[in-house]
């Protein structure tokens, strides 16, 4: 699912506001995310992995496999 399409971002690139994250995470697969990513991906975009990045751990409220991480933490 995208939430802009390709070429509304492509016109955007280089918009020094723009941040552009790449999230893939197949959960079969916790390395392939990056390697995919490593291949190519949007120009800037920024890799950010879910399992490392952008889960916290079991302390926060929500639980199960990758429970949202602390607001202090995300906005590292």
């Amino acid at each position: 699912m995208s939430l802009t399409s390709a070429d509304d971002l492509a016109t955007r690139l280089d918009d020094p506001d723009l941040v552009v994250c790449d999230v893939r995470f197949p959960l079969d697969d916790h390395e392939r995310g990056r390697r995919e990513y490593d291949a190519a991906h949007v120009p800037g975009a920024r890799f950010v992995d879910l399992h490392t990045e952008l889960a916290g751990n079991h302390e926060y409220v929500g639980g199960g496999r990758h429970p949202l991480p602390s607001v202090e933490r995300f906005a590292e």
